[in-house]
């Protein structure tokens, strides 16, 4: 959207135009959100398998050379469960569920540790995302890109209605940028998981001052 508003006190006119720049990067981490569900009518009983479940994978994944640094606890929950019958709320089991975020730079590696963790217990595989380390490198090109293209814009509205454009813009307003990170559902795709590549994108709101062919800036 472009404005074209007038000051009526100096007569000087203003157009307002965005821009947006973007850049593909291949990302260097993976998270991935595993879990561990147990259930049993006594607590002690679902917690203790939970426990030696989860201590299981956790060693699996070390054996793979995961540090203890990379696996991360995110949530840890113990929720009463029911059945309903005949209209009666009726006590089913004691839900138990671990959940950890495992850290990995190694991307060759995220379907071996998704499998091992499988094969160990995990009945939960949530989510796996990706994100760039270095991405403000790659965010300050994207930028850099975005103040080209609002220029673009305000050259193309220039010529086509006749206009000078002033050579420096009045204002540059950077909009916050969107995330880098890349999810995918790790239970809607088959093992090995490729991570693709990330976009980051910057986007700018610019003024530049203009005047007809014969006024001055």
């Amino acid at each position: 959207m472009y404005h074209l508003p007038v000051n009526a006190r100096n007569a000087t006119k203003l157009m307002t135009v965005n821009g947006k720049g973007s850049v593909n990067a291949q990302p260097d981490t993976a998270y991935m959100t595993l879990g561990v569900r147990t259930g049993d009518i006594k607590l002690e009983t679902a917690q203790a398998i939970n426990a030696e479940t989860m201590n299981e994978v956790t060693a699996a994944l070390q054996e793979l050379g995961v540090t203890d640094e990379q696996i991360q606890t995110i949530n840890y929950s113990i929720t009463p469960q029911y059945d309903y019958v005949d209209g009666q709320q009726v006590f089913r089991e004691y839900e138990v569920v671990h959940v950890i975020s495992v850290t990995t730079n190694q991307m060759d590696d995220i379907g071996v540790i998704i499998d091992t963790a499988v094969s160990h217990g995990v009945n939960q595989v949530a989510e796996v995302s990706f994100s760039l380390a270095s991405s403000n490198r790659f965010y300050q090109e994207a930028l850099h890109l975005a103040v080209r293209n609002a220029r673009v814009h305000a050259e193309t509205i220039a010529r086509t209605l006749e206009l000078q454009l002033a050579a420096v813009p009045v204002t540059i307003a950077e909009k916050p940028p969107l995330s880098s990170d890349l999810s995918v559902y790790a239970l809607q795709a088959a093992t090995p998981i490729a991570p693709g590549q990330l976009t980051i994108t910057a986007e700018v709101e610019v003024q530049y001052a203009y005047a007809a062919p014969h006024q001055r800036i």
